[in-house]
């Protein structure tokens, strides 16, 4: 009860600041009721065993190359690196990239990630590529009309241009633990002073992801 009487407070202060608009103590205190009872109501239902899933890396379908796409922010906002792979049909990888990102959000990282992994997959003369990330709100970004003052909305332009190319762009969204190659790359970039880093041999450390994903290990969701 004090924890919700607190937030209706502020609400209202918010109100007030932003919107100019006064509540009234009886408006507060009904405001007050009506969310303790939610919480109440909420913290008696029955709680739902959660059930788990089996998931792997799936690799991509003639004639697409999948490129794998992750951004990491120490702190969110903090240090910053982003990162992808682009493999083939039997999962061997093609090429990679890295590079840092300053300070900055994990979604501003993971729409550099999506920018840079895009413009070397184009680079690279592919024409049908599936993009995954496992950031829904990067996705949601790309796929919807962005307001022109959203803070990220020049990253998405940028994007949007590379869409318009002659060339075939599919999006999809994948979990954490389908996309641990592209979230080792972007860890390293994080920590590493490289601003665009291209790998065209891979590392050991990435080698045994890349084939742990190529064997489609399975590893399980709750």
């Amino acid at each position: 009860l004090f924890a919700v009487t607190c937030w209706t407070i502020w609400k209202s202060r918010n109100s007030l600041i932003f919107q100019n608009k006064r509540w009234t103590t009886w408006q507060i205190i009904n405001q007050v009721n009506i969310l303790s009872n939610d919480v109440i109501n909420t913290l008696q239902q029955p709680t739902q065993p959660r059930m788990g899933r089996n998931v792997s890396w799936d690799p991509p379908t003639f004639p697409f190359v999948k490129l794998n796409t992750d951004g990491s922010s120490i702190g969110n906002p903090g240090d910053s690196g982003y990162g992808g792979i682009i493999r083939d049909l039997a999962g061997n990888m093609l090429t990679a990239f890295s590079g840092e990102c300053g300070t900055t959000s994990s979604l501003k990282a993971k729409l550099l990630a999506i920018y840079y992994g895009l413009r070397t997959a184009w680079n690279n003369g592919y024409t049908h590529v599936l993009c995954e990330s496992d950031s829904t709100l990067a996705l949601h970004l790309i796929h919807n009309e962005v307001n022109e003052y959203h803070p990220y909305s020049p990253m998405v332009q940028l994007i949007d241009h590379l869409l318009a190319l002659t060339w075939i762009v599919s999006f999809k969204h994948t979990l954490q633990e389908e996309n641990a190659c592209a979230d080792w790359l972007a860890k390293y970039g994080a920590m590493h002073a490289e601003s665009y880093k291209i790998w065209n041999v891979c590392p050991s450390q990435l080698s045994t992801l890349v084939m742990t994903d190529k064997m489609g290990a399975v590893h399980f969701r709750v």
